[in-house]
């Protein structure tokens, strides 16, 4: 018996829609994640910072108070002192550069900044040979920087 298309059997007709979804560019992404969470005026932190003591405030307190086992009834801070001072004197290196930097203060770092003015001036003055030489070594370290 062959079956003939009734109602029943006939297939039903299914429209395709397509919705156009705008794809965002790789800049649209990256700016994305720079926006903040919240909206201006809004805080990032409602709650505010954790509550209780700080640990440099503990450490103060303790430090102000004498050692339960020292029989001079020195403080906390006295004896690291003495301690630091001791580790110092025997040669340790981080207590070495402790003391030093607590007496004398740290070395401060120094950087030489030449404008640009000086260095078309240098170039000027510089013949041929001098001038390829220091290239050479201008490239030479950058070479050994990208390394």
């Amino acid at each position: 018996m062959k079956k003939t298309n009734t109602p029943k059997n006939t297939p039903k007709k299914v429209k395709k829609t397509t919705k156009k979804v705008k794809t965002k560019t790789a800049k649209e992404k990256r700016l994305e994640n720079l926006q903040p969470a919240w909206k201006p005026g809004e805080s990032g932190n409602p709650k505010g910072g954790p509550k209780g003591p700080r640990m440099t405030t503990m450490l103060n307190k303790l430090l102000s108070k004498a050692h339960p086992q020292d029989s001079k009834n020195r403080k906390w801070l006295d004896l690291l002192v003495l301690k630091t001072m001791d580790l110092a004197m025997k040669g340790n290196p981080a207590a070495l550069k402790e003391v030093w930097n607590r007496t004398d203060g740290k070395v401060a770092d120094t950087v030489n900044i030449i404008p640009h003015d000086a260095i078309g001036e240098k170039i000027k003055d510089m013949d041929n040979k001098r001038l390829n030489r220091e290239l050479k070594e201008t490239r030479a370290r950058l070479k050994k920087l990208k390394k």
